[in-house]
């Protein structure tokens, strides 16, 4: 039982979910009844409102509760920059849901419905509270943490590794002249902040970026070692199980899309990992991570092969705060302190070499 009335009532002011609807999505028997359906919080994210709600059933007698993590537009959608993104989100659930795509290190999705000519959108997600967690700061020093979610993230890319779902790329004649106007700009507004060293590296950093975004529709069209990514899987976009017996979950896919796994494991390290842990255990996560890979099935990839792209994308990332800057305003102060570290992570990996490579050729 579906129809727009029963997404409109969860998407209004005082929301409302239809028993029946639940039965449905839930996959309930003719044993089971839901006797009670209460929202617990309603409240905003950035990027989204947030309805909790808990679900009473009866099974032959006995009763157990079901809680739903929702998510729909803002109400203010019309102003909010990030709509276009919770919209991608809900794309994702539709995108594995039609392609039938199981065991996924992400939380269950029940329905989504999405409606482009309205700009709406209903995520109905398991709610993981009781048993996963957000990381923070205190275990960041735990390498264990890191592999685990590295291994999350093989689990998901393994899944859609050179996956016949994955779209075909239009191949667009750009010059990228606007993206040279836009760093140039960028490193003008800061050039009392940033040393040369950090303007030389972001300069080289957009070049590297173009150069692969030159060859991506080629890359993605011949299905040469891509796959579907989260696209922001820096570590606070995993839950951790609370007693570790499972591995972390992917969260947060308004950025998701097609492209190469190492760019995840370049976002997993941009975030809360120190110059330290870039220095000691950044190299052997990743070939945790190719390792991995191959035993989940990958083949046809080499380890030299998924060095280079994990650099490469590493690179890139030096980017991101320009990103966050010129996309959605973010203040000096939030981003300086990852530019600095992205920066290090460059020289770190001897960039400059592959910047050479790409520019030479």
């Amino acid at each position: 039982m579906k129809n727009y009335e029963i997404y409109k009532n969860i998407m209004s002011e005082n929301p409302a979910i239809d028993k029946d609807y639940l039965r449905c999505i839930l996959n309930l028997s003719n044993n089971q009844t839901i006797s009670t359906v209460e929202i617990t919080e309603v409240k905003e994210s950035n990027t989204a409102l947030v309805i909790k709600a808990g679900v009473q059933i009866k099974n032959a007698g006995d009763m157990y509760a079901e809680k739903l993590f929702i998510k729909t537009m803002k109400r203010n959608k019309d102003e909010n920059m990030y709509h276009g993104m919770s919209m991608s989100e809900g794309k994702f659930y539709k995108f594995i849901k039609d392609n039938a795509i199981n065991n996924l290190p992400v939380p269950v999705c029940y329905d989504v419905f999405i409606s482009e000519e309205k700009g709406e959108f209903v995520i109905v997600l398991e709610d993981i509270s009781d048993s996963y967690t957000a990381p923070d700061s205190a275990i960041l020093t735990d390498k264990n943490i890191w592999f685990s979610c590295a291994e999350s993230l093989v689990r998901f890319h393994a899944a859609f590794w050179n996956h016949e779902a994955i779209a075909q790329v239009e191949e667009v004649e750009q010059d990228f002249q606007d993206d040279r106007e836009g760093m140039e700009s960028f490193i003008n507004e800061f050039s009392h902040s940033f040393d040369d060293k950090t303007k030389e590296v972001l300069e080289k950093a957009s070049e590297i970026n173009i150069s692969l975004m030159k060859d991506f529709p080629r890359r993605v069209n011949g299905k040469n070692n891509v796959t579907i990514c989260n696209g922001d899987s820096h570590i606070y976009n995993f839950m951790l199980p609370v007693d570790r017996s499972d591995k972390p979950l992917i969260v947060d896919f308004q950025f998701w899309g097609e492209g190469t796994g190492t760019s995840d494991v370049a976002h997993l390290t941009r975030v809360g990992f120190s110059d330290e842990l870039k220095r000691t255990m950044q190299i052997p996560l990743v070939e945790h991570y190719y390792k991995t890979l191959l035993e989940n099935g990958v083949t046809g990839y080499s380890w030299e092969e998924c060095l280079r792209d994990y650099r490469l994308d590493a690179a890139t990332k030096v980017l991101i705060p320009f990103y966050q800057y010129a996309a959605f305003g973010v203040k000096y102060d939030e981003w300086v302190g990852d530019l600095k570290g992205l920066v290090y992570n460059y020289d770190y990996l001897n960039c400059d070499e592959l910047y050479k490579t790409l520019t030479e050729s």
